[in-house]
């Protein structure tokens, strides 16, 4: 049987993703924010390169948030789809469909997201990747 508390992603484990991602931010010379959420999107780790212009931060929560909530990085998410004016005016929550955002899973569940904001879309992400990808909860 699985524990709850063992299907969550926890403060140690938003931090050390924190903190990979922003390790690779500094290795790729990207200035960035980023934002770690638990499964219902709600911010649970933030950080920001000191460079980082100050309109990444909502980018890189709302970037995590839409990943959780369609289950699939963002960049997989195409604006144009037939559902996505109707979501869009149904949400009060704005969605990111451009790079940046991962989802992250244990035991094949959304239990979280990462989103980055501040660099070029494939420069964030490759930072989002890099945060999620710690294999902490047993998942890639």
């Amino acid at each position: 049987m699985i524990k709850a508390s063992a299907m969550k992603v926890t403060r140690q484990d938003a931090f050390q993703m924190l903190e990979a991602a922003l390790e690779k931010s500094i290795s790729m010379n990207v200035a960035a924010s980023v934002a770690i959420v638990d499964e219902g999107g709600h911010l649970l780790a933030f950080g920001r390169s000191e460079r980082a212009l100050l309109a990444t931060v909502e980018v890189a929560e709302v970037k995590a948030r839409t990943a959780v909530y369609f289950g699939t990085d963002t960049q997989n998410l195409p604006f144009d789809k037939p559902f996505t004016p109707a979501l869009l005016s149904a949400s009060s929550r704005p969605f990111a469909f451009i790079p940046g955002g991962v989802p992250i899973r244990r035991e094949g569940f959304v239990v979280g997201g990462i989103g980055v904001g501040g660099g070029v879309a494939a420069e964030d992400h490759a930072i989002a990747v890099a945060g999620s990808g710690l294999d902490l909860l047993g998942e890639k």
